[in-house]
């Protein structure tokens, strides 16, 4: 029987997003562990970053490029809001982009093994909140069990496109950002019209996450729609992740672009789109012009309609001659 999530009368934007524990191991692919997906924390010290450059500012937050020791490149989000905005006036982005993180790394952990044994299927085409939730729970190890998805057109998932790899969450003072060496690493001020400056605060604690870091390289409009067919598929709603300039070397870079089922402002309406199924494949090719036969062609016409040749006559029986 398929379990299904119901949230709408709660409130998505105050839901517990982190966990304590550190991001060592498999994740944790039970069906309550996709209820409620919860990011864990980074297992890197904050001591052994080096912070190599800051790279830029946005909607939610800041930007470094960081190694730790010989390791990396890694990039490093750190958000502004250190508690829910108002309601209806901004995203949660820390929360939304943790849960995002989460779910796609047990997402990425349940296609990885005993696809034949236990299948992932989901609805092949998704169009509202069921279908959206029935499809996320497909990956739990409860999903996979009961066959959470039984329609005759389901497709399974046997692997994840390439996605950002997250490497788990931290907390940063502002005050320690303010007191790194060099003047341009130091945070900034972002002026949005329509919410403000925005900052770092010195003395308070910002949510961080740290992910692998995605180098400029061309876009390959097949692996973007791929990427996107399987967050549609897997439930997600699109908010921003069919701007081009969201992606590099086929990656879509920021996790906030896109929105769980279990995630505040999911849409069912935006959800239904299957234009978006569509948003990075070309264009289909026009129908040929219809192909004429007048009987009275000249040469210069039967050159022309080689080009694009009709369809060979069936020669019947009465055709042939009787000796052969």
């Amino acid at each position: 029987m398929s379990r299904r999530v119901h949230h709408r009368n709660a409130e998505p934007i105050n839901r517990p997003f982190y966990d304590e524990a550190p991001m060592v191991g498999p994740p944790d692919c039970s069906e309550a562990a996709f209820q409620q997906p919860l990011l864990r924390r980074c297992p890197f010290d904050l001591s052994a970053i080096s912070w190599v450059a800051l790279l830029s500012g946005g909607l939610d937050g800041l930007v470094w490029k960081v190694m730790v020791g010989d390791q990396g490149p890694f990039a490093v989000k750190v958000f502004w809001d250190t508690r829910p905005p108002p309601k209806h006036q901004l995203y949660y982005a820390a929360q939304r982009e943790a849960q995002n993180a989460a779910l796609l790394e047990k997402m990425a952990a349940a296609a990885s093994h005993d696809t034949d044994t236990l299948p992932i299927r989901v609805h092949s085409r998704p169009v509202g909140y069921e279908d959206a939730i029935d499809n996320m729970l497909a990956f739990s190890t409860e999903g996979r069990q009961r066959g959470q998805v039984k329609d005759a057109d389901s497709v399974q998932i046997s692997s994840v496109p390439r996605v950002k790899k997250c490497f788990g969450w931290l907390k940063i003072d502002g005050e320690y950002l303010y007191n790194l060496p060099q003047r341009r690493l130091r945070p900034i001020f972002v002026r949005l019209p329509k919410f403000g400056d925005r900052c770092i605060v010195s003395g308070q604690h910002h949510f961080a996450i740290m992910y692998e870091y995605i180098p400029e390289g061309d876009n390959d409009t097949g692996q973007m729609q791929r990427v996107l067919d399987f967050l549609w598929r897997a439930g997600f709603d699109y908010s921003q992740t069919l701007q081009k300039e969201n992606w590099k070397s086929g990656v879509p870079v920021d996790l906030s672009d896109f929105i769980s089922p279990l995630g505040d402002s999911w849409h069912p309406r935006r959800y239904g789109k299957v234009d978006a199924s569509r948003a990075f494949l070309p264009p289909p090719p026009p129908p040929p012009p219809p192909s004429t036969w007048t009987g009275a062609q000249t040469d210069s016409s039967a050159s022309s309609a080689s080009a694009s040749p009709l369809p060979p006559m069936r020669q019947s029986s009465s055709d042939t001659d009787d000796g052969e």
